[in-house]
């Protein structure tokens, strides 16, 4: 196996890491400590946190080492605005593809969405269902795009939110968004996204805030 491809393992083992907790916003990624769980040399490692950090998962500093990006409240609200302009366009496009089967085949990730009480099943069922959506756009590059976007901010959803998190308005916007699906009515449709994220951003940062009522 070459050390490109290896390299690429790595940093998908980390990026998972990362997104279900093991390594919080801050933490450090030692070189050495993960090159010894992994039976790795450190240069393959070293190539991982730069994938890492192109993804804008990962920070390297110079004499100080990998850490994990830890982002402040105005930087992911930056997120959240970038993100719904790349998901709008996905979702508008993706309307008038989606067959009534693929919209059954959706409303069964939400239903195992709303049922679900493991907060990394809820994350992960969470983005099956909006990019099970997006994927009928045929748009391969902006939906790497949002992805990676949505992944850095896993992170922080399995810290701050989680299955009761706006769960009856998550459940609701979610169902009245695949109805407009049905209806191939694409501005109602995009109208409700943004009401979710929206939603979300404000639920997120309010618990970053510590505010007692989230």
């Amino acid at each position: 196996m070459g050390s490109r491809t290896l390299a690429h393992d790595i940093a998908d083992d980390l990026r998972h890491l990362i997104e279900h907790g093991r390594y919080e916003p801050g933490a450090a990624l030692r070189q050495a400590e993960i090159a010894t769980r992994l039976g790795v040399s450190r240069i393959p490692v070293r190539e991982a946190l730069r994938i890492l950090e192109r993804d804008g998962l990962v920070a390297v500093q110079a004499n100080r080492g990998a850490f994990v990006l830890q982002h402040d409240e105005e930087e992911v609200a930056e997120l959240f605005d970038v993100r719904l302009m790349l998901e709008s366009d996905l979702l508008r496009r993706a309307s008038s593809n989606l067959s009534y089967d693929a919209i059954d085949e959706i409303a069964m990730i939400n239903s195992r969405l709303s049922a679900t009480r493991v907060q990394s099943e809820w994350i992960a069922l969470d983005e099956e269902f909006h990019f099970t959506i997006y994927a009928a756009a045929g748009r391969p590059q902006t939906l790497q795009l949002a992805r990676t976007l949505r992944r850095s901010l896993n992170a922080y959803y399995l810290r701050y939110l989680g299955p009761q998190s706006r769960a009856r308005d998550w459940n609701d916007e979610h169902q009245t968004l695949l109805r407009h699906l049905e209806r191939k009515d694409a501005d109602k449709a995009v109208a409700v996204l943004e009401q979710h994220l929206r939603g979300t951003q404000t639920l997120l940062l309010s618990a970053m805030r510590g505010d007692r009522d989230v």
